[in-house]
């Protein structure tokens, strides 16, 4: 059983790491980089503290984890030496031909045992990493404590290839979606569970987490490979998650006790939509290639099984086939579980009903107006004709501007200068240009949602912004489509925060981490947010993403790393003008972001939720008529605490129960109850402050807790 992380050649290290680390059974942590360049610390060797309190023995390797040959190797001893000395500390000498190489050489092992047989380096001693931290704790001593980050190396790879970035979100996502239906099904229903495939999905998933893969410094011909196997994953886990949402679909009655007849007619299209996150969701649903037509003097609605009438918003189809057209509708989705819903014509509203209070609608400001504005009862956002950038988002809430100039503007950066890794650079505000030449339109405008189109340019690139205001919504949700042509340049989206005193707090696993607002870049996870003043209250801005990872806060402006355009695994190498080389980021890509201002600290606007719904699809099935034992809506699985997140269900690894992993997000003790539906009594949970916690129910005994390795 490993007992120590050797990580020595990834790129950073996140603040969590010590408690994933304990939880995996490892008390020690060997890495390299940051080297002393990059992040000074007190001392080499340090205790390494995590947000919950776990520690971990750390240290970092002096002057590199390799030796290409003995006269290095000679080198090296005598400058470890002396650190050794300056430190009054046992330090660690990696040697050998590392990366990519064949490890110690005769040579160098014939040298180093010969130094301490001969007694000429008695302070040399042949040990591995688990000896090395042994002699630590042994000597004794006070040594230093860390809470933080170990960061930054190589800043430009948060960023590096904006598609294996994204291939790898949603495949994560959908695989631990894929688990939490096959694991419902199985845990509740006796289902087979499809351990043998989705434990090939996830190898792949992780061999592309590889640093140089995931980080996109690899070769062309790497990241094709890669985008080739997390295609296979993601393949996969729709596999099996539509065969799982398809099974419990049909054992849903959904007759109503009428003839399947009878309940065509009087019931309408039964829809049955799911929900695989751990909290109740109110979300927009898609019904694809819609071919109803609301009837003369109805609407056109979804209507739960209690009821109740959610009034249904026609959108363009995917497709040009026909008159088709989609459905769109707000639908209330239990935790784990699922909601029928019969999609029908339905009677118009009564006079003073026919628009619901918060509808969002658009102000008429005529042809000549500066700006395109829609708002609802909680926002009002402003798109200028001109820039295409926000120049107003009014939260009416809190009455007051969100911005302190224009926002989701398109900045573009001069990346010249750096090689793939953007090896010792951690800023990149070298603006040189900005997207303009605006066409802004309002592309949609009904019950459930208005939206504003923007394109802008800059020279070849294209830069499409969709921005949506959902009736009810307390944020807007932009939709972007990137044709991206520029060479050695970066995108970035700007958002200027009107907070004064600025704090920047970024997604890390299975947490959040405070960082400087310095302009460095940061790599972060969902989200990244910053919280201060306005007229001495307290307020937050988030931005929330579904696919990217690097970020950056200079003082109150925050901005999203959209795009960036370097060659290939350029490591600094000299660039030939005869070379024709191939650049990252160019052409089309997608992907999403939300803007979510709200009042108070960072815990108190449910961002890590939001940020959850974002980035997972709530799926409907064409439920078709018939009858079965499934009540129309049912939770499945709750944990039912606002700061409790069921982040993992899945089969245990032994093949022996389900393993479900929950983690605690404000810093706070709570205590909550487990409780899997039907027919299992709750288990009660203690959380310490940012506790992650997992849970095995066996197939056979009581539920009971135990670690990342399931023991």
């Amino acid at each position: 059983m490993a007992r120590t992380g050797y990580n020595v050649d990834s790129f950073g290290h996140n603040g969590n790491l010590p408690q994933i680390l304990r939880q995996c059974g490892m008390d020690n942590y060997l890495f390299s980089r940051p080297g002393e360049h990059e992040k000074h610390l007190e001392h080499s060797v340090f205790w390494w503290e995590g947000n919950d309190g776990s520690r971990v023995l750390a240290a970092r390797i002096p002057f590199g984890y390799n030796t290409n040959s003995r006269n290095d190797l000679v080198k090296k001893i005598d400058k470890v030496r002396d650190q050794s000395s300056r430190e009054d500390q046992n330090l660690p000498l990696c040697y050998g031909v590392g990366d990519h190489g064949g490890g110690p050489t005769i040579e160098m092992l014939s040298y180093l045992s010969e130094l301490i047989l001969s007694h000429q380096a008695s302070d040399l001693e042949f040990a591995g990493p688990d000896q090395y931290f042994d002699a630590i704790r042994d000597a004794g001593g006070q040594l230093p404590v860390l809470r933080d980050d170990l960061q930054h190396h190589a800043s430009g790879c948060y960023s590096a290839n904006s598609a294996i970035k994204r291939a790898n979100r949603l495949a994560e996502n959908a695989l631990v979606n894929a688990e939490k239906w096959a694991s419902l099904t199985g845990l509740l229903y006796g289902r087979r569970y499809p351990l043998p495939e989705l434990s090939e999905a996830w190898k792949n998933v992780l061999f592309n987490q590889f640093h140089d893969i995931l980080c996109g410094c690899s070769l062309a011909a790497v990241h094709q490979d890669a985008l080739y196997a997390f295609g296979s994953s993601l393949t996969t886990a729709q596999q099996v998650a539509n065969s799982s949402l398809s099974w419990i679909a049909q054992r849903i009655d959904t007759l109503g006790g009428l003839a399947p007849v009878d309940a065509a007619r009087d019931l309408g299209r039964p829809i049955v939509v799911f929900n695989p996150l751990s909290w109740p969701v109110q979300a927009a649903v898609r019904v694809r290639a819609f071919q109803d037509r609301p009837q003369a003097g109805k609407i056109l609605a979804a209507v739960d099984s209690q009821g109740n009438i959610q009034p249904m918003q026609l959108i363009t189809s995917e497709h040009l086939i026909g008159n088709d057209r989609d459905g769109l509708f707000r639908a209330q989705i239990p935790a784990c579980g699922y909601a029928l819903y019969y999609v029908r014509n339905c009677p118009l509203p009564q006079d003073g009903e026919a628009a619901s209070a918060g509808s969002p609608h658009i102000l008429s400001q005529g042809e000549t107006a500066a700006c395109l504005t829609i708002e609802n009862d909680h926002l009002r956002l402003a798109v200028d004709r001109t820039t295409g950038a926000i120049s107003s988002l009014y939260d009416k809430r809190n009455q007051r501007e969100v911005f302190q100039g224009t926002a989701a503007v398109g900045l573009v950066m001069d990346d010249t200068k750096n090689d793939t890794w953007a090896h010792g650079n951690v800023i990149f505000r070298d603006q040189v240009g900005a997207f303009g030449q605006a066409e802004v339109a309002l592309t949609e405008q009904g019950p459930l949602r208005c939206v504003i189109r923007s394109t802008t340019c800059y020279k070849d690139s294209r830069l499409v912004q969709e921005f949506f205001l959902y009736h009810d919504a307390v944020d807007v949700e932009v939709r972007v489509r990137v044709d991206w042509r520029e060479k050695h340049r970066m995108l970035k989206l700007s958002f200027p925060a009107r907070l004064d005193n600025p704090r920047s707090f970024y997604e890390i696993p299975y947490g959040l981490i405070e960082r400087p607002c310095n302009g460095e870049e940061e790599p972060g996870l969902n989200w990244f947010a910053v919280t201060g003043d306005d007229r001495r209250e307290q307020h937050c801005l988030a931005i929330l993403n579904d696919g990217k990872y690097s970020f950056s806060v200079d003082h109150q402006d925050m901005q999203l790393l959209a795009a960036r355009s370097t060659i290939f695994a350029d490591h600094g190498g000299p660039r030939l003008a005869e070379v024709d080389y191939e650049y990252q980021d160019i052409g089309l890509q997608t992907f999403q972001y939300l803007i979510r201002p709200f009042a108070g600290d960072i815990h108190q606007g449910d961002v890590i939720r939001r940020a959850a719904e974002l980035n997972t699809e709530f799926t409907a099935v064409n439920a078709g008529y018939h009858g079965g034992f499934l009540a129309p809506s049912a939770s499945l699985l709750r944990l039912p605490a606002p700061n409790i997140i069921i982040s993992a269900l899945k089969r245990a690894e032994d093949d022996d129960g389900y393993v479900i992993r929950a983690y605690e997000t404000a810093g706070r003790a709570t205590d909550a109850a487990l409780e899997i539906i039907p027919g299992n009594e709750p288990y009660a949970c203690h959380f310490r402050p940012f506790e992650i916690k997992t849970i095995v129910k066996p197939d056979q005994g009581a539920i009971q807790e135990t670690d990342f390795l399931e023991r």
